[in-house]
C-alpha cells in the first residue's frame, strides 16, 4: 500500500508520537515537577515531527489507496493539532506561490527589524494573526471542504476524549505540546528563509546537512530542493542536493546544523 518503503520510519514515528502523547497524559501525575518542562518539551519536539510528516505526506501521500490517505489525515491532525488539510491548503496555495514577495503569510519580512529570540517571537506572533485573518480567504472545492469537517470532528472527539479522562493533565499537555510544535514548525519557516535570496533558484533557502537531523526531521533541512522539486519524496532530497544543487547554492547559506544555527543567530543573537 505504501508508495515508497521509506514512509515506514514516517509511520513508526507518527505512532510514537500519538504513544507519547498518550503516555504522558495518563501518566502526568506521576511526572516530577522538575522533569516535566522538559518532558513538555519533547512533546513540542514530537508535534514538530508530526508536521513535518503531514507537510511531506500531503505533498506526495504516502499510500495508494484514497480512504489510506484519509485515515493517516486525520491521525496526523490529531499529532499536531491542527486539521492536516489545512496546514497543507495555507502551505500550497499561499507559502509556495508566494514565497518570493509579501504576499506570502509567512514571510520573514514579519519578523521586522528585531534580533535574537524576540524575532521569532515576533514573527511567530505576525505570522500567525496573518494566516489566521487570511485563511478564510482561500477558495477550497466542496470535497477540501468535506475533508476538513472530517478532521476537526477527529480532533474534537481526541480531544474530548482525553479531557473527560484527566481534564487538567490534557489541558496543559495538549495546549503546551501543540503550541509549542506549532511554534517551532513557524521558527523553522523563518530560519529556512530568513534574509535569503527568494528570487535565486538556488539561494532561496538555507541548507542544513547534519545527518542525525536530517535523519530525525525527515530531511526537512534540504529545503531548497523541496522548493523546486515540491513533489519529490523527502527520501530523495539529499541525493538531489548533492547531485544538483550543492555547487550552486552560496556556501554562505549551507550549514551543518539547524539546531547549532538556531542557537547562535537566534538564542545568543550573533550574525
Amino acid at each position: 500500500m505504501l508508495r515508497d518503503v521509506s514512509d515506514v520510519r514516517s509511520l513508526v514515528f507518527l505512532a510514537a508520537i500519538l504513544g507519547l502523547e498518550a503516555l504522558v497524559v495518563i501518566n502526568f501525575n506521576s511526572v516530577p515537577a522538575l522533569m516535566l518542562p522538559l518532558v513538555l518539551f519533547v512533546l513540542m519536539i514530537a508535534v514538530f515531527i508530526a508536521a513535518l510528516i503531514n507537510h511531506n505526506h500531503r505533498h506526495l501521500p504516502m499510500f495508494h489507496p484514497a480512504w489510506a490517505n484519509r485515515l493517516l489525515n486525520c491521525a496526523l491532525t490529531v499529532a499536531v493539532g491542527a486539521p492536516s488539510t489545512r496546514l497543507h491548503t495555507i502551505h500550497m496555495l499561499n507559502h509556495h506561490k508566494h514565497y518570493r514577495t509579501t504576499d506570502d503569510w509567512s514571510h520573514y519580512s514579519l519578523a521586522g527589524s528585531r534580533r535574537g529570540l524576540l524575532r521569532t517571537l515576533t514573527y511567530y506572533v505576525n505570522a500567525g494573526m496573518r494566516m489566521g485573518l487570511n485563511r478564510k480567504t482561500l477558495e477550497l472545492p466542496p470535497e477540501t471542504r468535506r475533508e476538513l469537517r472530517i478532521e476537526y470532528a477527529s480532533l474534537v472527539a481526541w480531544l474530548l476524549g482525553w479531557l473527560v479522562y484527566d481534564f487538567q493533565a490534557a489541558a496543559i499537555v495538549f495546549a503546551s505540546a501543540y503550541l509549542g510544535g506549532q511554534f517551532i514548525l513557524l521558527i523553522a519557516n523563518l530560519i529556512n528563509h530568513d534574509h535569503c535570496d527568494l528570487d535565486s533558484p538556488y539561494n532561496l533557502a538555507r541548507t542544513f546537512d547534519s545527518r542525525w537531523e536530517n535523519w530525525l526531521f525527515l530531511n526537512h533541512g534540504f529545503h531548497v530542493v523541496h522548493h523546486r522539486r515540491t513533489t519529490l519524496h523527502w527520501s530523495k532530497l539529499r541525493q538531489v542536493h548533492d547531485s544538483h544543487f550543492r555547487d550552486k547554492t552560496n556556501p554562505d547559506l549551507q550549514h551543518r546544523s539547524f539546531c547549532g544555527y538556531f542557537l547562535r543567530h537566534y538564542i545568543l543573537a550573533y550574525r
